[in-house]
């Protein structure tokens, strides 16, 4: 029934309350999980070291992002090769990606260009105005795929 089942992480244990019922969903249909991280693009990381002072936006705010985002896309493989690895160990086939951008909009294309049957996800499960204050990656990705979603509530 399902073949590969996408599996995003950002790094923190409300994210990983997923892994358990992932990794029992590969085991029962001899799935390959895929571990997805999203990171921040070199757009975003620009933003983010670039002074608003038009006198000290100079390249080297350039090269600070880049190095940023190098830092994290480096971190980032390095966590999902530990989770990988312990996967691995329990004989669960598994594959990492990491990729910058917007986590909605990479998680919808990743749906399509990595041929994913499930997205198993963590929800802080946010509603009112919290949902409308800080988004929803879970709300955008279930009305932007043709995919089931399992969605876990993740205490924390």
């Amino acid at each position: 029934m399902y073949n590969r089942i996408l599996v995003p992480l950002d790094g923190s244990p409300l994210a990983e309350a997923i892994l358990p019922h992932a990794t029992e969903l590969a085991r029962k249909f001899d799935a390959t999980l895929v571990l997805l991280r999203v990171t921040m693009s070199r757009g975003e990381a620009i933003r983010e070291t670039v002074s608003p002072d038009p006198i000290t936006a100079a390249p080297l705010s350039i090269d600070v992002a880049n190095q940023l985002v190098e830092a994290q896309d480096q971190a980032a493989e390095q966590y999902l090769s530990g989770i990988r690895e312990g996967l691995a160990s329990q004989k669960i086939a598994c594959e990492t990606a990491v990729i910058e951008g917007n986590a909605a909009m990479v998680l919808t294309e990743a749906v399509r260009e990595r041929n994913i049957d499930l997205i198993a996800m963590a929800t802080h499960a946010r509603s009112g105005l919290g949902r409308l204050i800080f988004g929803s990656v879970a709300d955008s990705v279930i009305h932007d795929v043709n995919v089931p979603v399992l969605l876990v509530h993740a205490k924390g």
